[in-house]
């Protein structure tokens, strides 16, 4: 199981260069496509295309893929929650009457996301060829109680969040791994996570009574969600091609 610092960020690169974090991994990534020998074939119709331009072009698609595991595990996660109905719907509640809490047991749940950056090979200033890269991520939770006050996602409780993390070039699947991660840990929720839009990204606190004020009322509603909950849209990050010149 992944074990991550509570309040620190778990990255795409982190999660899939395990137990060996210090990896530089855009060497790793450059290496691993030059045994794959993707680029070399992909190219290998251009004349006269020395085995130093080939090497330049797998150090450019390593540092492309590099810059794409800097992406946050939990922005995406909490990116998707944002917009996810049942919790949308749950802090609308939660803000009348003020003090409101519901909870929610996400029994079955998987958010899903893609990022497929491009690089294209010029050779005299015409394209030749593009190799695609695609960052595939799913988050699979199971049991995982979510707390919903004020409008705002306060806490998560129980349950586990298996993650799987693939990275492929033109279809062919350069690095994976598949690990159970605390959702507490990945989601710390401090502050708190506003879902509804205008509200600050800070704990709320329910005002405490002066003397002689009866204290508020706090009703407390749970709700379950037993079906699998469509996979939640977030943004696709097409960055714009990177482009690898020849002569």
């Amino acid at each position: 199981m992944t074990d991550t610092t509570p309040g620190k960020p778990l990255t795409a690169r982190e999660f899939l260069a395990g137990s060996d974090p210090g990896v530089d991994t855009a060497q790793a990534l450059s290496h691993v496509l030059g045994e794959y020998g993707v680029a070399r074939t992909a190219l290998s119709g251009i004349r006269h295309l020395s085995a130093g331009a080939v090497a330049a072009v797998e150090d450019e698609i390593g540092r492309v893929a590099d810059g794409l595991l800097d992406l946050d595990l939990t922005d995406i996660l909490l990116s998707a929650w944002r917009k996810y109905a049942v919790l949308q719907e749950s802090a609308y509640r939660s803000l009348t009457p003020p003090g409101s809490e519901e909870v929610h047991l996400l029994a079955t749940h998987r958010v899903t996301a893609t990022y497929r950056p491009r690089v294209d090979v010029l050779v005299q200033g015409g394209k030749t060829n593009s190799f695609e890269l695609q960052l595939a991520l799913a988050f699979d939770l199971a049991g995982v109680c979510a707390v919903v006050r004020w409008g705002h996602l306060v806490a998560l409780r129980g349950g586990e969040c298996l993650v799987t993390a693939t990275l492929a070039l033109d279809g062919t699947q350069l690095w994976g791994r598949q690990d159970r991660v605390d959702v507490r840990w990945l989601v710390p929720l401090e502050p708190a996570v506003p879902l509804v839009d205008g509200l600050p990204g800070a704990p709320i606190t329910p005002r405490q009574p002066t003397t002689g004020e009866a204290p508020e009322s706090k009703p407390r509603a749970v709700g379950a969600t037993g079906a699998v909950a469509p996979d939640a849209e977030v943004p696709s990050l097409r960055s714009p091609a990177r482009q690898v010149q020849s002569a």
